[in-house]
């Protein structure tokens, strides 16, 4: 449902909590991980190290359930043909076999928090879980830094395109993109017209259309918000004049190549680019 995802995604808010969520669970892991390991390197201690990391494993447990429902959100929002959408899955196969593993380590030591050391097998389970964790946090950053998933979706308030649409056909000449009644007011849509990647946008009954990506740091403008007239990039709020592809504020400093939209027998149609270059 529409609004569940946007609820899981505070769009209310304008503000991304999966990124925020996930710090709980690593801060859990972390510490049961020292403790688990501190149980076997510091002998005769009377310090109880095996119930307070059974407690951080269980909190960590809870929370990483907490924040896989927001990124779960997040990743549905991932276009279908995003590079990154393969990455995306191997992060979410890898969090979710980090907390079983973790949840097992619970069950390994089970009866046995008296125990001056973590039993080995949970001490095993702990550290291949963590090393997991650590891999997934790698691509999850990977994502957001290299390719930029998640980066100000957030303040978005109509659809993500889910998918590029393909269209061929002879430069010079008009080809349908999608019917004008299927865009909402303020969406973008992602299309690639005889493999120029343009971003079409709906404001009022006006559609426009701008090449995909920013001339600052090639943010993908079909993620991006339209207001006054402008689209502005998710990843660091530049702005350009739909209609002229001129920039209205910056950091971007050279205009949007623009495409001719038209509107027939109630098809929006962009006129195939002439290569250029």
């Amino acid at each position: 449902m529409p609004g569940s995802k946007d609820a899981l995604q505070v769009k209310p808010f304008r503000a991304p909590v999966h990124a925020a969520l996930v710090h709980l669970p690593l801060a859990c892991f972390s510490v049961a991980a020292v403790l688990d390991l501190a149980s076997w390197l510091v002998s005769g201690s009377d310090i109880q190290f095996q119930p307070a990391a059974f407690w951080s494993i269980a909190a960590g447990v809870v929370t990483a359930l907490v924040a896989a429902l927001f990124g779960f959100a997040d990743f549905i929002s991932i276009r279908q043909d995003h590079p990154a959408r393969k990455q995306a899955l191997w992060h979410m196969a890898l969090n979710v076999a980090a907390v079983l593993i973790f949840a097992a380590s619970l069950l390994l030591r089970r009866g046995q928090l008296d125990a001056d050391r973590t039993p080995a097998a949970a001490l095993a389970a702990t550290l291949i879980g963590y090393g997991a964790l650590m891999v997934s946090g790698y691509i999850g950053g990977h994502m957001v830094y290299n390719d930029g998933i998640g980066v100000g979706r957030h303040r978005r308030r109509t659809p993500l395109p889910d998918r590029t649409i393909e269209r061929t056909g002879v430069a010079g000449e008009f080809v349908a993109v999608c019917r004008a009644d299927e865009m909402q007011e303020g969406e973008i849509r992602r299309a690639s017209i005889a493999g120029t990647v343009v971003a079409l946008a709906r404001t009022g009954d006006r559609f426009f259309a701008v090449q995909e990506f920013c001339t600052h740091r090639f943010g993908p403008l079909s993620e991006g918000c339209i207001r006054d007239g402008t689209v502005m990039c998710p990843w660091h709020r530049s702005c350009f004049d739909l209609k002229t592809g001129t920039v209205t504020d910056g950091p971007a400093k050279e205009a949007l190549r623009t495409f001719e939209v038209e509107v027939k027998d109630g098809n929006v149609r962009i006129r195939v680019p002439v290569a250029t270059g």
